[in-house]
């Protein structure tokens, strides 16, 4: 017959067990996380450099308009999905929530981490489903102050005017937090 300090030392080394298995789970989490992060990055760039080799400025513009979702939903699969907001966003759809918004504001201060992008992420539910989210900051690179800076030129200005009216993400230096990829997983109940 168990004893009841058997019983409590067995209760506690299962709830020991329960938190190394979550922990690891998460680690697994983040690390495909960052990758898919890394991956979407990665495909965005050399479409916008391949666009502004072809036509300039004002062409990637107009193909970071289009092919920025298209790519995100590309990399949206198997229950993940992958996005951006910032707090100054250029496209109204990636408005960030409240969640986002602390983070992003936490961000300002350090886009970079022992020389990688900042990260955060959470275990949350969404529609009574749970669901973990990782945040990765963007920091302005050297190319993206072209369209993200403080001074642009006139072609840049006039086609962010027409493309996105409502543009609030101007005025960066090198370095700053430009924004922060959001990547999101629903786990599959009872897989």
């Amino acid at each position: 017959m168990m004893t009841r300090q058997t019983w409590l030392a067995v209760t506690a080394g299962l709830t020991m067990l329960a938190a190394d298995a979550a922990a690891a789970g998460e680690a697994e989490l983040v690390a495909e996380a960052r990758s898919r992060a890394s991956g979407f990055a990665s495909d965005l760039q050399a479409t916008l450099k391949g666009a502004i080799q072809a036509g300039g400025l004002t062409q990637g513009i107009e193909v970071c308009k289009s092919a920025a979702p298209a790519l995100a939903d590309q990399h949206s699969v198997e229950g993940w999905s992958i996005g951006r907001t910032a707090l100054r966003v250029r496209n109204p759809g990636n408005v960030a929530d409240a969640w986002q918004t602390e983070q992003l504001e936490q961000m300002v201060a350090a886009p970079m981490q022992d020389g990688r992008p900042a990260s955060v992420w959470r275990m949350t539910e969404r529609e009574g489903q749970p669901m973990f989210e990782y945040m990765q900051a963007i920091p302005t690179g050297e190319v993206c102050l072209k369209c993200h800076g403080q001074s642009l030129s006139d072609d840049v200005q006039q086609s962010l005017a027409e493309l996105y009216p409502d543009d609030q993400a101007t005025g960066f230096g090198l370095g700053d937090l430009r924004g922060a990829f959001v990547v999101r997983y629903w786990p599959v109940v009872g897989q």
